[in-house]
């Protein structure tokens, strides 16, 4: 009797678990999102958004830490419904800066993963420590 109450209590602790998850990974990946209250429109968000992402990985090229990106992802996703009430070219321009940004964020890691300490130092660039 001890081992079906375990296991019925497992069972719905693991449902529970599950159910959890799946709410919060869709609330974060389908969830309608506004603008940024800075952002009145697509074009000059786009600008903003792509200089602090380049900032952003130029800080992550150097070594540094930069938990911001995640901030900006949000108001990436936040653009979107803006981009796309503004018609088809600034819906345009909100797709290229959004297959940018991962195609980016692959190069950074690669850069980070591939260039190491001694390449670094021998290629003269300062600051590319992984610590």
């Amino acid at each position: 009797m001890g081992r079906r109450a375990s296991a019925a209590t497992m069972t719905v602790l693991t449902g529970v678990f599950i159910w959890f998850g799946a709410g919060v990974l869709h609330r974060e990946v389908y969830a309608v999102r506004g603008p940024n209250p800075i952002d009145r429109a697509c074009r000059p968000g786009l600008t903003r958004l792509h200089a602090a992402y380049e900032a952003a990985w130029q800080a992550q090229r150097q070594g540094a830490a930069t938990p911001q990106v995640v901030t900006l992802d949000g108001d990436l996703r936040g653009l979107r419904g803006l981009c796309a009430r503004e018609g088809g070219a600034s819906q345009a321009a909100f797709d290229h800066l959004e297959r940018w940004r991962y195609r980016a964020e692959d190069q950074v890691r690669l850069w980070r993963e591939a260039v190491g300490d001694e390449a670094g130092r021998a290629l003269g660039i300062a600051g590319n420590s992984h610590e």
